[in-house]
């Protein structure tokens, strides 16, 4: 079973959603965890996946996003995944997290299951708030998740985007009830 998309009412008929899936880790790490995350949430939301142009220079990579058209065959937005960190030091100076927040760019944080109660997720959501990134909420891949334990650390926990095969009863659930947390965050974002 598929879990239907219906990502045209994730927004206001006036705005497209236009999100950065941004991770914390080595450049390594999240060039592989954004390849096979972000295409499944691509397609669960029904958004055009793009790319970003220039990693390196977030302003003329956010420029880019902003300015690409919508084709036809995609009109309901686009999700761009970042493969650096949003917090680390760019060599021309700032940082990712700095330009998501100056540009308001909606944001999705995507925290690898594998570690979810280290800390990671706490301290990129304090550096993404603490740069004034709008962001939506954080998403889970990879491991199991624990609805419980994600409601007890306090933070914008949206669901879990299961790594398991798609005909897992597990992941049709957890996808099912990520677009709505989805829909609602972009509803109620300022």
């Amino acid at each position: 079973m598929t879990v239907p998309v219906d990502a045209a009412a994730l927004v206001p008929p006036e705005e497209l959603p236009r999100l950065v899936l941004v991770a914390m880790g080595s450049e390594a790490e999240l060039v592989t965890l954004q390849a096979s995350a972000a295409p499944r949430l691509a397609r669960l939301t029904g958004l055009a996946l793009r790319e970003i142009s220039s990693p390196r220079d977030p302003d003329r990579s956010l420029a880019a996003l902003q300015d690409a058209p919508v084709q036809a065959a995609q009109p309901l937005g686009w999700l761009a995944p970042l493969s650096l960190d949003p917090g680390l030091a760019l060599s021309a100076g700032g940082s990712w997290a700095a330009a998501l927040g100056a540009w308001r760019q909606p944001t999705l944080l995507l925290v690898d299951g594998h570690r979810p109660a280290s800390g990671l997720a706490a301290a990129a959501t304090a550096l993404l708030r603490q740069e004034g990134v709008p962001l939506l909420g954080l998403i889970q891949w990879h491991g199991a998740w624990n609805s419980q334990e994600r409601q007890l650390d306090g933070l914008p926990w949206l669901g879990w985007l299961g790594d398991a095969p798609a005909a897992d009863p597990a992941a049709q659930e957890a996808a099912a009830a990520l677009l709505p947390a989805l829909r609602l965050r972009w509803q109620q974002r300022d």
